[in-house]
């Protein structure tokens, strides 16, 4: 046991006071943009659930002073814009019958239409009424977090964190879930993350958790006795979770509650006695050393809508959406969470994974494709007439700005030569003609790359590729040929003293006297088309190549 508890307690005292220093400042700046005082806040989709989570709560962030925002004001429970007074108010609501839901019928005044296919009757209530300049949550926290799941991916049954969820459980039948368009309680998400996949390229995957699967097995069939035996199995590994990932409590029939859903902020923090002090500051460090010796202590930032307090909490209020801290207790041997605490009482101790009231606690995550990099099928450099042709194919392509063509003479060295527009579907074909080679290399080789570059600025590359750099020949080249509008053609030829560019016409384009035997001319004034390029050489020789200008 002691080498198992070293591998977990291993932290620096100078690591933890940072962390508890951080989450307990609630000055965070936010740059917020033009939508929050319109009737598009709350109507967006967002590639990740931490940005929706944090974007949704952004009002009730700001009114209590966890985030700050240049020109935004807070006076009591209100934000000031512009000498304009909007009122915050929360109200931790489980009477899902009553206030909980906004009618579909007005979600246009909210600007929330684009959310019917998730929500076909009505929708979570945490929104701003352009009519009366409020903002307004009447949400428990599996609203607010099913509503923050709404946002996320797009918004059809496949695509869209929270309808993919449902349809997903759903369809496997081995754990209970409610209809599409309402939002499930914390036990039901609890308990349905266990039956979750732990790998995904895309999509929902369970990340850790504990359950009592006999006890749920035999629970789940009191709400639907149709359901197939349940699959959820514990797993280790809570030190995985990290930011937007939802971790949720499932409380059994002898609980008050269901449980408490919540999306993680920041990577959770493995706590030594130092860290742990910092929580319960009256508790000796020998009690608190003996006690992480057996558990090991996780600090967990977390988002939700809590009408408790947790440790250090933004919240000026007892309810509401907010952020807060608790903490999670593992086992030594998997760290496989065994409990949660809330609040800290005069003895440290934790409710725990059993039969008297928690039958989970379980981590999932849900990846959007547009979280995915883009993927390149192909990438493949063709040599035409010392001009290369670059062509590459994308596979999952969402959330991509823009390609950047990189060249090296030695793969070390990169530099951008080009930027193609990304088309932002699936399974794309690009190209890009390299027409400015070096005409000196110390190389025969050069070498291609491209970088994707997503619109949240994430970058990714493709594989390097090589390709022969054919030196044109001394006696008379053009090249490249065909060469594009708006860039350089090269001409070489040994003794060269004049060089005359015609069209098919015989007229002059340009002329260029007391050249040298390399002459690099701009294509910009050129129209597309066939033309003569004519060099006169000193020993009295005249030479013809046909280019062609594309």
């Amino acid at each position: 046991m002691v080498s198992t508890f070293k591998k977990y307690i291993i932290f620096t005292v100078t690591i933890v006071m940072v962390y508890i220093s951080t989450s307990a400042c609630y000055a965070n700046h936010y740059d917020g943009d033009s939508t929050l005082f319109t009737n598009t806040y709350n109507n967006k989709i967002y590639s990740s659930v931490i940005d929706a989570a944090k974007t949704i709560a952004r009002p009730f962030l700001l009114q209590q002073a966890y985030i700050s925002a240049s020109g935004i004001t807070v006076v009591d429970t209100s934000l000031i814009f512009n000498g304009v007074t909007y009122p915050v108010s929360q109200t931790y609501n489980i009477n899902r019958s009553s206030g909980f839901y906004i009618p579909s019928a007005v979600y246009g005044n909210y600007g929330i239409n684009n959310f019917k296919v998730v929500w076909p009757t009505k929708f979570p209530n945490i929104d701003f009424n352009i009519a009366t300049k409020t903002f307004n949550s009447q949400v428990d926290c599996v609203g607010y977090g099913t509503r923050v799941l709404s946002a996320v991916g797009d918004t059809t049954i496949n695509g869209n964190a929270y309808a993919s969820l449902v349809n997903q459980v759903t369809i496997a039948n081995v754990a209970d879930m409610p209809p599409a368009g309402r939002a499930a309680d914390s036990y039901q998400l609890a308990t349905a993350f266990a039956t979750l996949n732990t790998v995904v390229p895309v999509g929902w995957q369970y990340i850790s958790g504990n359950v009592l699967a006999s006890y749920i097995n035999t629970y789940n069939h009191t709400f639907n006795a149709n359901l197939n035996t349940y699959t959820g199995v514990r797993k280790g590994g809570f030190a995985a979770s990290k930011a937007g990932d939802i971790l949720a409590f499932g409380n059994g029939p002898n609980a008050s509650a269901t449980g408490h859903t919540m999306i993680i902020d920041t990577t959770p923090v493995l706590l030594n006695t130092a860290g742990l002090k910092t929580f319960f500051p009256n508790q000796t460090n020998n009690d608190l050393s003996a006690f992480i010796k057996l558990h090991p202590v996780y600090a967990v930032s977390i988002l939700d809508d809590c009408d408790i307090k947790h440790f250090k909490d933004s919240r000026t209020t007892i309810s509401g959406i907010g952020h807060g801290t608790l903490l999670i207790v593992t086992d030594t041997l998997d760290d496989a969470p065994i409990g949660y605490v809330f609040a800290p009482k005069s003895t440290l101790s934790f409710t725990p994974v059993d039969t008297s009231k928690t039958y989970a606690i379980t981590v999932a995550r849900y990846i959007s494709a547009a979280q995915l990099p883009v993927t390149f099928r192909s990438f493949t450099a063709t040599n035409k007439n010392n001009s290369i042709l670059l062509n590459w194919q994308t596979g999952i392509e969402t959330n991509t700005a823009l390609f950047s063509i990189q060249r090296s003479v030695d793969a070390k060295d990169f530099t951008t030569i080009g930027i193609v527009t990304a088309m932002n579907k699936n399974f794309n074909e690009y190209s890009f003609y390299d027409n400015n080679l070096p005409f000196k290399v110390d190389s025969s080789l050069v070498y291609y790359r491209i970088v994707s570059v997503d619109k949240d600025g994430k970058t990714s590359f493709s594989d390097v590729i090589k390709i022969n750099l054919q030196h044109p020949t001394p006696d008379f080249t053009v090249f490249p040929n065909p060469v594009l509008l708006d860039s350089r053609i090269n001409i070489v030829c040994k003794g060269m003293k004049q060089v005359r560019i015609m069209n098919c016409s015989g007229q002059t384009i340009q002329q260029l006297n007391n050249t040298t035997e390399h002459q690099t001319i701009n294509t910009k004034q050129f129209t597309k088309g066939l033309y003569i390029v004519q060099v006169a050489t000193t020993n009295g020789e005249v030479k013809t190549q046909k280019l062609i200008v594309e």
